[in-house]
């Protein structure tokens, strides 16, 4: 994947994969991506400008959580909810190409989605397919990073 940036902090170097968190950033201007990969995410300030997205490991799952209000946002609560649900696959190989430590079996848990908003119809959680479904094809190789999202589309919601 073009323009990945992964950002691996010291003290995460020697943690075990289910211990290490992802914070998934995308800057608009330039359409770098940046993955942090950190040991907690309690300190972590969201930006006003862009827009994060978290991974973490649970038991049973690969969690991806996001959080839909965001005041510097031209899009709405209901658009911001399909935009990161648009680009769910390719947030999910972002993290997976960046992890080191990831081995392909380790990609046969279940992604569990949450989308956190002060509107309580946004607050969102599911369960659909494993992260193995969602980021590699049949073949064992990686699927394409997709581009192209109609943002005029989301005009009127």
């Amino acid at each position: 994947m073009k323009n990945l940036n992964i950002i691996e902090k010291y003290c995460v170097r020697d943690l075990e994969l289910k211990d290490r968190k992802y914070i998934l950033s995308h800057d608009d201007e330039t359409g770098e991506l940046f993955v942090d990969i950190v040991e907690s995410l309690d300190d972590f300030k969201m930006g006003e400008e862009k827009d994060e997205v978290f991974g973490y490991w649970e038991d049973e799952y690969f969690v991806f959580q996001c959080f839909l209000d965001n005041d510097n946002s031209k899009f709405s609560t209901k658009a911001r909810f399909i935009i990161f649900k648009e680009h769910l696959q390719n947030s999910l190989l972002a993290i997976v190409q960046a992890e080191r430590k990831l081995k392909f079996s380790d990609t046969d848990i279940f992604v569990k989605e949450i989308y956190k908003s002060k509107d309580e119809k946004f607050n969102i959680r599911l369960v659909e397919k494993t992260l193995r479904d969602y980021v590699y094809k049949e073949d064992g190789s990686f699927v394409e990073y997709r581009r192209g999202f109609d943002y005029k589309s989301l005009k009127n919601i």
